[in-house]
């Protein structure tokens, strides 16, 4: 099957970036805070404990804790958590160990939509480029890039296959991460919040690869920007906006043609006043 990306080329900054991607032939992997969607992949904190997980949690972690920390015993950790900067923290520290260091790959099957046209695309002055993905949704790279986003030094990573998780519309807000129980337990909640999005943004179906910054490095000591680069099989089809001037469809296409070993497809979306609906013709 054939998934969607749609991007806006309406300024020199944006067709730069979206002409090297093509030519070099990445995906980039997003992280959340780069997400237009305040709620997406926002893992709410959950502190309560009882006794006993408050000291199965201390006893898998003292080693990490200084002699006479405040969280060293449980009466000194259930009133630091009553601490309103104490929950700031930890929810901070959430935010970047469990969401930030997840990134994703969001991809359509709706490339006629015509809210993302105008959101992603610059309003019509963009393209949306089509992926052939296998049917069971999944598709192997070539290799993984991360580059530290601060020292701006590159890992290369061998390729894994990325399977697409299709995104479910009904959130509830009420999947939270239990800090201080069972790790294992709480490994789903994670994925629900990465895989679920609020109700109104259904019409965007939404598909998403994820791949986290643990299997990149063990233990994630900065912020990586992550490309996933593919072979000439994945791309299949490009298409421009009405409002896309010819001096940048012919800047594209010769581009292609000239990286690609494959025949690539090329299509115009503009409106269909008759019908009232966007209309994909072929170029």
């Amino acid at each position: 099957m054939i998934l969607y990306k749609y991007r806006d080329i309406s300024n020199t900054k944006s067709f730069e970036y979206t002409l090297d991607s093509l030519k070099n032939k990445y995906l980039y992997f997003s992280r959340p805070s780069e997400l237009n969607d305040p709620f997406d992949c926002q893992i709410q904190v959950d502190l309560s404990a009882t006794e006993e997980e408050i000291i199965r949690w201390l006893e898998v972690y003292k080693s990490r804790l200084l002699p006479g920390n405040k969280l060293s015993t449980v009466d000194s950790f259930l009133k630091e958590l009553k601490k309103g900067d104490a929950q700031a923290f930890v929810q901070k520290m959430a935010k970047i160990m469990i969401a930030e260091s997840n990134h994703l790959l969001s991809l359509t099957t709706n490339y006629l939509n015509d809210s993302m046209w105008a959101l992603y695309a610059g309003k019509y002055n963009g393209i949306c480029i089509g992926y052939n993905i296998c049917d069971d949704l999944s598709f192997d790279p070539v290799k993984i890039e991360a580059t530290d986003i601060f020292n701006h030094y590159s890992i290369i990573f061998p390729p894994k296959k990325f399977i697409f998780e299709k995104i479910e519309y009904n959130n509830d807000g009420k999947h939270y991460v239990h800090l201080l129980k069972n790790r294992d337990e709480q490994i789903g909640n994670v994925v629900y919040n990465l895989t679920h999005k609020k109700d109104y943004w259904k019409t965007e179906s939404e598909y998403r690869a994820l791949l986290f910054d643990t299997e990149l490095v063990k233990q994630p000591k900065t912020v990586f920007s992550t490309k996933v680069f593919y072979d000439d099989n994945l791309l299949e089809e490009i298409l421009f906006g009405y409002q896309v001037p010819d001096v940048f469809i012919d800047s594209i296409r010769k581009m292609i043609e000239a990286s690609y070993k494959k025949t690539i497809k090329y299509y115009k979306v503009s409106p269909d006043l008759y019908n009232y609906t966007l209309k994909k013709e072929q170029i």
